[in-house]
C-alpha cells in the first residue's frame, strides 16, 4: 500500500495565548538618583501602596481615542487568569463621530447641561453601568492579542504589549497590522480603571487609552427557546446533587448566558402532519418564530427551536444562515438514542425528551455550534479529540464514557473542555457572535487544512469520483453532482458514513477563472447524524450535491473554466485521513438577452438560499424571481433546473390551500 504524507499550513486566526503572570517590579526610573534616608525613600509617598496583582479577572470596557480626533474606538478586553499564567484578548469597534463613542454602552446617569456648556461635553467623564457593552457588527475593526504584561508593584501601573489584527469582512480574515503597547496607570479612587496612552513599540504616543472592569463574566449573550406543538423543550436537570442548565454550562466558559423560554406549543403549520421536517420547512419555522424585534447589533441573541422530528434524524441541526450567519439551531425532542447500541446505556431506544440529562447536553451542543464551536471528535478540524464534554457528539460521548468504564448518560460532563472554553473566551467577537462570521470561520479552511501529517488515500485504495449532470452550465444555473466513494482494496476501510457537506466530513471549494477560491459550506448542518463505519471491499458510498450558493456567495459568477474540489477528512484514534478529487466545469458566456435576464434574476442571495434548501415557499422574493424566469424562458437550461426544484413549492402551496379549504 503506497503512502502519501503531506504537510500544509492552515490560515491561522489570531487567538490569545497564555502568557506568564509578571513578576512585580519597580520601574527603574522611579529609583533613579533616589537616596535612602533612615530606611525611607523621601521622594515617594510613604507608606507605599504595594500592588501584587495585575488585572482582575473578567471583562473590561476599552476606550481608545487616537490623536487625530477623527475616530474613536471602543470595545472589550477579556482577562482570563490561571494560577501562574494569564490569557488576555480584546476587540475594537470603530466610531467616526465624536458623539458615537457612547454607542453600545448603557449610561447610568444622564447629564443635564446648559446649551452654553455643550461645547465642552467631550471633556466630561460620564458614569456607566457596569455591564458588558455590545457594539454594531458593521463597526467591528480589529482583534487585540496581548503578548506581554508588565506591572509595577509600587503604584500598580501596567504595560500591555499587544498585536492588533485588522478584520476583513469580505474574506473573513485578519491581518496583523501593528504591535503596540498600552501604558496605563491605576486611577485614584477607581480600583478597577486604568488610564494612559497607546504607544508604538518605540514609545510614540498614538492616543489616549483606558480600560474599566465591568463584569466577572467574559461575554454575555441571550438564548431564546421556542417549542413547536408536540415537542418538549430541554430543561434543567439535577445530577449527583448538582443542577445543570444552559446557563450553568455556559458559565463553565465564563459566559453570562441569559435564557428565555418564550413561545410554547407553536402550531405546526409546516409539515402537514408529517413527523419528518424538510430543510425548507425547518428554515421557515425558524424564520417565523425567532424574536421579531431581534437586533443582532444590540444583543448577542441565538434562537433555539425545539421540534418533535423522529428517531434517527441526528438529534439536532444548525443553520449557517437564516437571515444572517449562525442565527439559529434546532433540537429534536422525539429523536433520540436508537437501538441497537449498547453505548447508550439506559438511554438506548429512548427519545431525547425521556432522557433529560442527555437532552440538555445535546441541545447545549447545538447552541455551542451557534456560537461557532466545533466538534471534539473525528472530523479533522484541529480540535482536541473525543471526550465526555458538551462539544463532543452524543455518539462520541457515549462511546468515550463506555470505553472508560462509565455509563451513558450518567457520566456526561456538563461543561466545555479547556480547548473549547479558550475559544469561547478568546476568539474574536466577530467569529463567535450570532450574525458574525460564517460557520467554521476561525477554525480551518477547506484546502489546505492542517499542518500535521495526514494519510491521503490514493485512487487504487479509495476512489472518489464526481459525475455531473451537465457538461457545462449557464450563469444562474445550479450544478448537480453525484459523488461516489468506492473501496478499491481487498480489505475493509473505515470511512465517514455520510459524505455530503452538511455532515461536516466533506467540504467543497470552487476556484474561478482568475484563481479566486470560494469555499461552499453547507447551508444546513447535520453533524450529529453521521459517524464512521466500515466500507467493505468493492462497496461504495454515494451522495448528491448541489453546487450553487453558500454563505460565502455564489460558486459561479463569471463565464469561463472553474475548478470544483471536494475534500473528505476524518480521524481514527487520533490518526488523520483524507481524500480529494477535482473536476472542471465550464460556465458559458451570455450570448443572448435571455442569458442576461436569467443571470440578473437568479444570481440573487435569496434565490441562492432557496435553491440550497431545495425550494422554499417562505422566501417570497426568490419565488417571484424564479417564477418570472421560468415563465419568460421555460426552455433555458437554468430555468429547467429551477423548475425541478419549483415542484416542491407547488406541492407546499397545494397542501396549504387544501388545509385552508
Amino acid at each position: 500500500m503506497s503512502r502519501n504524507h503531506s504537510k500544509t499550513n492552515a490560515i491561522k486566526f489570531p487567538v490569545a495565548e497564555r502568557i506568564p503572570l509578571p513578576e512585580p517590579q519597580i520601574d527603574p526610573e522611579q529609583l533613579k538618583n533616589l537616596t535612602k534616608v533612615g530606611g525611607i525613600i523621601p521622594e515617594l509617598n510613604w507608606p507605599p501602596k504595594f500592588c501584587f496583582s495585575t488585572l482582575k479577572q473578567g471583562c473590561y470596557r476599552i476606550s481608545y481615542k487616537p490623536n487625530n480626533n477623527r475616530t474613536h474606538f471602543h470595545g472589550t478586553l477579556r482577562v482570563d487568569r490561571g494560577e501562574d499564567q494569564v490569557a488576555i484578548s480584546g476587540d475594537l469597534y470603530k466610531h467616526w463621530s465624536h458623539f458615537n463613542w457612547q454607542t453600545g454602552i448603557k449610561p447610568q446617569k444622564i447629564f443635564a447641561l446648559a446649551p452654553s456648556r455643550l461645547r465642552n461635553i467631550e471633556n466630561l467623564t460620564p458614569v456607566f453601568a457596569p455591564s458588558i457593552p455590545i457594539f454594531s457588527r458593521k463597526q467591528y475593526y480589529s482583534y487585540l492579542k496581548i503578548t506581554d504584561i508588565k506591572t509595577n508593584w509600587w503604584n500598580c501601573d501596567l504595560q500591555l504589549t499587544m498585536e492588533e489584527h485588522v478584520y476583513n469582512s469580505t474574506t473573513e480574515s485578519f491581518t496583523l497590522d501593528r504591535t503596540v503597547k498600552a501604558v496605563l496607570a491605576k486611577q485614584t479612587g477607581l480600583s478597577n480603571k486604568y488610564s494612559g496612552t497607546l504607544q508604538t513599540s518605540s514609545g510614540t504616543v498614538l492616543g489616549s487609552f483606558s480600560i474599566t472592569w465591568v463584569s466577572r463574566y467574559f461575554r454575555t449573550a441571550k438564548l431564546e427557546v421556542d417549542t413547536i406543538e408536540g415537542a418538549v423543550a430541554p430543561q434543567s436537570v439535577a445530577v449527583a446533587g448538582q443542577t445543570h442548565s444552559f446557563r450553568s454550562i455556559f458559565k463553565t466558559a465564563g459566559w453570562d448566558l441569559k435564557v428565555k423560554y418564550d413561545q410554547t406549543n407553536i402550531p405546526n403549520t409546516y409539515t402537514g402532519g408529517s413527523v419528518n421536517w424538510t430543510s425548507a420547512q425547518m428554515h421557515q419555522a425558524m424564520f417565523d418564530t425567532r424574536k421579531p424585534s431581534a437586533n443582532l447589533d444590540r444583543e448577542w441573541l441565538l434562537h433555539l427551536l425545539v421540534v418533535p422530528e423522529n428517531m434517527g434524524s441526528g438529534r439536532g441541526i444548525m443553520y449557517d444562515q437564516i437571515g444572517a450567519n449562525r442565527e439559529g439551531v434546532a433540537s429534536f425532542s422525539n429523536d433520540g438514542y436508537p437501538s441497537p447500541n449498547s453505548n447508550w446505556g439506559t438511554a438506548e431506544g429512548q427519545l431525547q425528551r425521556d432522557v433529560p440529562a442527555a437532552f440538555l447536553r445535546s441541545a447545549s451542543h447545538e447552541v455551542g455550534h451557534g456560537f461557532n464551536m466545533m466538534h471534539q471528535s473525528s472530523i479533522g478540524l484541529g480540535e482536541t479529540g473525543t471526550d465526555a464534554t458538551v462539544m463532543t457528539t452524543s455518539p462520541g460521548v457515549a462511546s468515550f464514557v463506555t470505553s472508560n468504564g462509565g455509563t451513558f448518560p450518567d457520566d456526561i460532563e456538563f461543561r466545555f473542555n479547556a480547548h473549547v472554553r479558550h475559544h469561547l473566551i478568546h476568539f474574536p467577537d466577530i467569529i463567535v457572535r450570532p450574525g458574525g462570521a460564517s460557520w467554521a470561520a476561525g477554525h480551518t479552511t477547506t484546502v489546505p487544512e492542517t499542518d500535521q501529517e495526514r494519510y491521503w488515500y490514493q485512487p487504487d485504495e479509495l476512489q472518489l469520483d464526481f459525475e455531473s449532470e451537465q457538461q457545462n452550465i449557464k450563469l444562474g444555473e445550479p450544478l448537480n453532482l453525484k459523488v461516489k466513494l468506492q473501496n478499491k482494496t481487498a480489505y475493509t476501510i473505515i470511512v465517514p458514513e455520510c459524505i455530503s457537506p452538511e455532515y461536516l466530513y466533506s467540504s467543497i471549494a470552487v476556484i474561478n477563472t482568475v484563481g479566486e477560491r470560494t469555499p461552499m459550506p453547507a447551508l444546513v448542518l447535520k453533524p450529529d447524524s453521521a459517524e464512521l463505519y466500515d466500507l467493505e471491499k468493492d462497496a461504495s458510498k454515494e451522495a448528491e450535491v448541489t453546487v450553487f450558493w453558500s454563505s460565502k456567495g455564489f460558486a459561479f459568477q463569471q463565464p469561463g473554466k472553474h475548478n470544483v474540489g471536494l475534500q473528505i477528512l476524518w480521524n481514527i484514534d487520533g490518526v488523520p485521513f483524507g481524500i480529494t478529487a477535482t473536476t472542471n466545469v465550464w460556465v458559458d458566456a451570455p450570448v443572448s438577452n435571455a442569458d442576461n435576464e436569467i443571470a440578473s434574476l437568479l444570481l440573487d442571495d435569496e434565490v441562492g438560499c432557496w435553491t440550497m434548501l431545495g425550494g422554499a415557499d417562505h422566501l417570497h422574493d426568490a419565488n417571484s424571481r424564479i417564477t418570472n424566469a421560468i415563465e419568460a424562458h421555460p426552455q433555458h437550461e437554468a430555468c429547467i433546473q429551477m423548475s425541478k426544484l419549483a415542484k416542491n413549492i407547488k406541492a407546499t402551496n397545494k397542501r396549504k390551500s387544501g388545509k385552508a379549504a
